[in-house]
Protein backbone atom coordinates (compact mmCIF):
# COMPACT_ATOMS: atom_id res chain seq x y z
CA UNK A 1 0.00 0.00 0.00
CA UNK A 2 2.09 3.04 -1.29
CA UNK A 3 1.95 6.20 0.16
CA UNK A 4 -1.23 8.14 -1.68
CA UNK A 5 -2.25 11.64 -2.21
CA UNK A 6 -4.60 12.74 0.56
CA UNK A 7 -5.34 16.82 1.25
CA UNK A 8 -7.97 17.73 4.06
CA UNK A 9 -8.64 21.12 5.65
CA UNK A 10 -8.70 20.78 9.55
CA UNK A 11 -9.40 24.15 11.42
CA UNK A 12 -8.51 26.25 8.89
CA UNK A 13 -5.13 24.36 8.01
CA UNK A 14 -4.12 22.47 4.90
CA UNK A 15 -2.48 19.24 5.35
CA UNK A 16 -1.94 17.62 1.93
CA UNK A 17 0.58 14.25 1.56
CA UNK A 18 1.37 16.14 -1.93
CA UNK A 19 3.65 19.20 -0.19
CA UNK A 20 4.43 17.73 2.64
CA UNK A 21 7.79 15.34 3.55
CA UNK A 22 7.00 11.41 4.24
CA UNK A 23 8.87 11.04 7.79
CA UNK A 24 7.94 7.06 8.81
CA UNK A 25 5.34 4.37 8.35
CA UNK A 26 4.24 1.68 10.18
CA UNK A 27 5.47 -1.39 8.82
CA UNK A 28 8.39 -2.92 7.89
CA UNK A 29 7.16 -2.15 3.72
CA UNK A 30 5.73 0.54 2.16
CA UNK A 31 2.82 -2.07 1.17
CA UNK A 32 1.81 -2.77 4.54
CA UNK A 33 2.10 0.26 5.95
CA UNK A 34 -1.45 2.03 7.78
CA UNK A 35 0.18 4.56 9.41
CA UNK A 36 2.64 7.70 8.11
CA UNK A 37 3.79 9.99 9.34
CA UNK A 38 4.44 13.62 7.85
CA UNK A 39 5.80 16.87 8.27
CA UNK A 40 4.59 20.19 6.61
CA UNK A 41 6.77 22.84 5.10
CA UNK A 42 5.59 24.95 8.23
CA UNK A 43 6.46 22.37 10.73
CA UNK A 44 3.19 20.99 11.54
CA UNK A 45 3.63 17.50 11.64
CA UNK A 46 0.28 14.60 10.87
CA UNK A 47 -0.33 11.28 10.44
CA UNK A 48 -1.90 9.49 7.55
CA UNK A 49 -4.08 6.35 8.89
CA UNK A 50 -4.90 3.94 5.69
CA UNK A 51 -8.07 2.40 5.39
CA UNK A 52 -7.25 -1.42 4.39
CA UNK A 53 -10.73 -2.12 3.32
CA UNK A 54 -11.68 0.48 1.08
CA UNK A 55 -14.67 0.74 2.86
CA UNK A 56 -13.54 4.43 4.14
CA UNK A 57 -11.51 7.21 3.06
CA UNK A 58 -7.74 7.64 4.72
CA UNK A 59 -8.08 10.23 7.82
CA UNK A 60 -5.75 12.77 8.47
CA UNK A 61 -4.81 13.49 12.06
CA UNK A 62 -2.43 16.45 13.07
CA UNK A 63 -0.25 15.59 15.72
CA UNK A 64 1.61 17.93 18.22
CA UNK A 65 5.47 18.15 18.37
CA UNK A 66 6.09 15.69 21.21
CA UNK A 67 3.39 13.24 19.81
CA UNK A 68 4.87 13.24 16.40
CA UNK A 69 8.37 12.56 17.96
CA UNK A 70 6.98 9.63 20.11
CA UNK A 71 5.28 8.41 17.03
CA UNK A 72 8.50 8.70 14.66
CA UNK A 73 10.68 6.60 17.76
CA UNK A 74 7.80 4.28 17.75
CA UNK A 75 7.83 3.58 13.99
CA UNK A 76 11.44 3.86 13.77
CA UNK A 77 11.80 0.64 15.91
CA UNK A 78 9.28 -1.52 14.56
CA UNK A 79 8.59 -0.08 10.75
CA UNK A 80 10.26 2.50 8.42
CA UNK A 81 11.74 6.00 8.35
CA UNK A 82 12.41 8.44 5.49
CA UNK A 83 14.73 10.99 7.70
CA UNK A 84 17.31 10.81 10.74
CA UNK A 85 15.06 11.84 14.11
CA UNK A 86 17.08 14.63 14.42
CA UNK A 87 16.61 16.42 11.63
CA UNK A 88 13.03 17.47 12.61
CA UNK A 89 13.35 16.65 16.52
CA UNK A 90 16.48 18.32 17.23
CA UNK A 91 15.06 19.42 20.03
CA UNK A 92 14.68 16.09 21.57
CA UNK A 93 17.85 14.63 21.25
CA UNK A 94 20.35 15.30 24.43
CA UNK A 95 24.19 14.06 24.78
CA UNK A 96 24.81 11.06 27.17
Amino acid sequence: MRPVRVTRIIHGKAYSTATATLLAGDAEDWDSATRLLYATHNGRFFVVQRETDNSEEDTIEPLDRPEAADMFLEMEENGLTEVPFEDYFPDFVEDA
